[in-house]
């Protein structure tokens, strides 16, 4: 057994939680308490309650890790693939409340690139989109001036060289 302490200090219960109401869901009688919605399982799950017994009430402090490890037996979270129009993002560089930039790939020419992705605030108003649009193609063409000065620079750099 990968968790000794556990067959005196713990046990197990079947609850599957439910992030949103399913279009469509048949659930036999005998499983219908153990399947809720994700703001009803504080519910069933508080000290007390049908599923946790009062007796383990604080057993299993600070075994949060070993617990998940011996449930999920190596499995990890599945990614799902991030993309931006024809580009499929390969790592976050970085995150700020303003952007986030992103190495990426060209889905068609197998391009590496960093993107700057400028998510929109949900709360904008719509009369300030336009605005918001316009900043971020300003940072764009600064950022393509940089880009510019910086390739001139190493040209001449390498002329004089040579």
């Amino acid at each position: 057994m990968k968790l000794p302490w556990f067959e005196h200090n713990g046990w197990v219960e079947h609850l599957v939680v439910l992030a949103r109401q399913p279009a469509s869901l048949s659930i036999c009688d005998a499983m219908k308490s153990r399947v809720v919605l994700l703001e009803d399982a504080s519910k069933l799950i508080a000290p007390g309650t049908s599923l946790v017994k009062a007796r383990f009430h604080g057993q299993l402090l600070g075994k949060e890790s070993q617990i998940v490890s011996a449930i999920t037996d190596g499995a990890s979270e599945r990614t799902v693939p991030v993309s931006f129009g024809d580009f499929k993002a390969t790592s976050l560089m970085f995150k700020t409340e303003e952007f986030e930039a992103w190495r990426a790939r060209h889905m068609l020419t197998d391009v590496d690139v960093v993107l700057e992705v400028h998510r929109l605030d949900p709360k904008i108003p719509p009369q300030q989109i336009p605005n918001w649009k316009a900043n971020c193609l300003e940072i764009e063409d600064i950022s393509r001036l940089i880009k510019s000065h910086h390739q001139n620079n190493c040209w001449q750099k390498c002329q004089q060289s040579h």
